[in-house]
């Protein structure tokens, strides 16, 4: 959100009504939040009383945002589950009225909402946040994006409001909000032309492809838009800002106007805090935030620079510790749940037919007697909840089921080796999707080839694995800010 900063714009929820087809299911407890395609709401499962944030897009859902509705849906499935630096997503429902996404409640709130919250706490030219919890937060995002990165996929609107906190203290980073990510294949496809984003983040050769419309490098972008959220998050105040009340168009015009003009640190709206910055600080923004992509540093650039890879002090040390153990235990569970490729297709096609239905106008009740007479899924219930339509987006709802003993005793398999229960062996991704056939104009409509995808260990350079990803390949044309 522009002017989050030293301007917030945090305001509380009216006291509305949480009503959208699952109150046999769920207790609507309070409005977490709106954003340009739904709520988010803070629910109690019935039962266990579980809390849980539903993400709720009312029926119909507007035909542009069907590609990005389902783009969102089956990446965060496959992408949220191998990092604790990820929110994750636990099903999808489409009820007479909605379309509701069920993610784990985080109960910090977004990194948007904590910086709003110190403004009033600290001295009028001091930092937001110190440079030592700001480190340690960081710290988390980059370990997030090199992770979403390592698997192909750019995320594109990394900004405070898409980083959410657990309730601990200190606090646990996740990245949230799917809707913009791409997944790119191999390094020649590593080229984007869309013109989306947050335009307080967007790096100016995004901004830019408004006009020239040449592609650029979405790791390149990401990376700017991590700077952007460092320097927001200690100083609250953008270094590149448009004016309140403009336009889409002139307010991309107004920062990318500035970011060209004069570097990050001289910008009116940081320079009163930059004396407060380390020299370490600085130069790390100061090569994140090169105007030229060719010059700007690299994700291992910056997980390797002094001011980050210096030593944290305590509470921030075990909490980081805590983090690494968490990513360590989070690749182990994967490799111990690997997809099956088929219940991967299945699952996504039924998220699919969800999506599309949702975007039918007319009777909506209908929409539950249509999708009843599809093939029955394991992953899918139509019965559990009156009207309502569930998917099971857990990696155990796919998971590759091992072999008998007759049949590993047949292949002359290793009952402990690849393929067995126990074993670790490498994830059998999905195949490549369907498309919609209505598609918003400007959205493209090539769908990328599947390609191999590397390792969250390897950085993207290591054994040629399928793509997991059965995303629509023309997943973009939206323009948020």
């Amino acid at each position: 959100m522009a002017h989050l900063v030293r301007h917030p714009r945090i305001h509380a929820f009216d006291n509305v009504e949480g009503r959208f087809g699952l109150e046999s299911g769920y207790e609507a407890v309070r409005l977490l939040g709106r954003g340009g395609t739904g709520q988010t709401w803070l629910c109690r499962r019935r039962g266990t009383g579980e809390e849980v944030a539903l993400k709720l897009q009312q029926r119909p859902l507007p035909k542009h945002t069907l590609d990005l509705t389902y783009n969102e849906v089956v990446i965060q499935a496959e992408v949220g589950w191998g990092s604790p630096h990820m929110c994750t997503l636990q099903e999808v429902m489409l009820t007479p009225t909605h379309l509701a996404m069920v993610l784990d409640y985080e109960a910090g709130g977004s990194c948007a909402e904590y910086v709003a919250a110190q403004i009033p706490k600290v001295a009028r030219l001091e930092l937001c946040v110190d440079e030592e919890r700001a480190r340690y937060m960081f710290r988390q995002l980059i370990a997030g994006v090199e992770y979403l990165h390592s698997l192909h996929v750019a995320h594109r609107d990394i900004k405070l409001d898409n980083s959410l906190m657990d309730g601990a203290d200190p606090a646990r980073v996740k990245l949230c909000d799917f809707q913009f990510a791409k997944y790119w294949g191999k390094p020649e496809y590593a080229r984007m032309t869309t013109h989306l984003g947050t335009a307080v983040y967007m790096a100016p050769e995004v901004i830019t492809n408004r006009q020239n419309h040449k592609s650029y490098n979405p790791v390149e972008a990401d990376v700017w838009a991590c700077g952007i959220w460092l320097v927001a998050l200690l100083v609250g105040a953008f270094p590149f800002d448009n004016r309140p009340g403009v336009d889409d168009r002139t307010a991309e015009m107004q920062i990318l106007h500035q970011e060209m003009s004069a570097p990050w640190h001289d910008s009116k709206f940081v320079r009163p805090y930059i004396g407060k910055l380390s020299p370490g600080c600085m130069d790390l923004l100061d090569r994140t935030l090169a105007v030229d992509p060719r010059r700007r540093i690299s994700l291992g650039e910056i997980s390797a620079h002094p001011w980050l890879a210096a030593p944290l002090a305590e509470p921030y040390a075990g909490a980081w510790e805590a983090c690494v153990a968490a990513q360590r235990a989070a690749r182990e569970r994967m490799a111990r749940l690997p997809h099956d490729p088929e219940a991967v297709m299945a699952r996504n096609g039924r998220v699919f037919a969800l999506v599309q239905e949702a975007g039918r106008g007319g009777d909506a009740g209908t929409s539950h007697e249509r999708l009843a007479t599809l093939p029955a899924l394991p992953m899918v219930d139509a019965a559990s909840m009156p009207h309502v339509v569930r998917v099971d987006m857990r990696p155990e709802a796919v998971r590759a089921r091992a072999a008998s003993a007759r049949v590993r005793s047949l292949l002359d398999v290793d009952p402990d080796g690849e393929g067995a229960e126990g074993g670790e062996p490498a994830a059998a991704p999905a195949p490549p999707p369907r498309k919609f056939r209505d598609t918003a104009p400007g959205v493209a409509t090539k769908t990328p080839p599947s390609t191999p995808l590397a390792g969250a260990e390897d950085g993207g350079s290591g054994a040629a694995k399928p793509s997991p990803f059965a995303t629509t390949g023309g997943a973009e044309g939206a323009h948020a800010v």
